[in-house]
């Protein structure tokens, strides 16, 4: 999954990983781009 290591929060927000990925990974990785 890209983007995924650059997540600082991604090892202590597994809840907000788990959202991103499973409600809206496309606006994440747009807001990542920007």
């Amino acid at each position: 999954m890209p983007g995924q290591s650059d997540w600082p929060g991604m090892s202590t927000g597994g809840r907000f990983g788990a959202l991103a990925f499973g409600q809206g990974r496309g606006v994440f990785d747009m807001a990542r781009d920007a």
